[in-house]
């Protein structure tokens, strides 16, 4: 009996490149599937911006250069990408949709010294506050400031501002690949120095990075 062959799907090659370190595979990838995506998000009751903000949201889940952490090392090959992709995408939708809960946004205006942090409430004006937020809004904005200007820019544009990582590679006279290299590096580099910033000052707490996304939804890389 001879041996079944299995050809590779386009979407195996591109995700197995992508998984390589492969900055052009990524671009082709989110450039194959965004519109699909959003379109989706759209006839499920999202409004276009909103579309555009959970794809470029899932994005940066599922980017590689995250590591095991990415949802892109979760996907089997073999499967078709577009429905694993569209799966993704709908959840992500419902959770944003039903989240009521307090949270920490960057504030584009501080004090002429670039963006800043602001506390909004969008839960109910009677929800008890954890014990911990205080100690986790002061953790974020630590390791927001600890971030080079360059590194706030690129998290500003990109989560805050939502502007397209093409047109981000534009204003700063780069190409996208290097904007997504970059952005990546600052995500990391925030959560690890929130991370930080909370071990010392609670060393005996045993944080996580869903504990701050429970409680900071809105900043970059906040994403459990």
């Amino acid at each position: 009996m001879s041996d079944t062959v299995v050809e590779s799907s386009p979407d195996d090659v591109l995700v197995a490149q992508c998984r390589a370190g492969d900055h052009n595979a990524w671009i082709l990838l989110t450039e194959t599937h965004s519109r699909y995506l959003q379109n989706v998000l759209v006839r499920n009751g999202a409004d276009v911006a909103q579309a555009e903000d959970v794809v470029q949201d899932l994005w940066a889940r599922c980017h590689p250069d995250l590591g095991a952490e990415s949802r892109l090392a979760r996907f089997a090959p073999g499967k078709p990408l577009r429905p694993w992709l569209t799966t993704l995408a709908r959840n992500m939708l419902r959770d944003q949709q039903r989240r009521t809960r307090p949270h920490v946004s960057i504030d584009a205006q501080n004090d002429g010294d670039g963006p800043g942090m602001e506390i909004a409430d969008t839960g109910d004006a009677h929800t008890a506050v954890d014990d911990s937020q205080p100690i986790i809004e002061q953790a974020v904005r630590d390791a927001w400031l600890g971030l080079d200007p360059l590194q706030r820019l690129i998290l500003q544009l990109v989560f805050c501002e939502r502007v397209p990582q093409q047109k981000v590679a534009l204003l700063l006279g780069v190409n996208q690949s290097s904007v997504s290299r970059d952005m990546m590096a600052s995500v990391t580099a925030f959560r690890e120095s929130t991370l930080a910033h909370l071990a010392a000052a609670d060393p005996a707490g045993d944080w996580s990075w869903a504990d701050i996304a429970e409680s900071c939804d809105h900043l970059p890389g906040f994403d459990a």
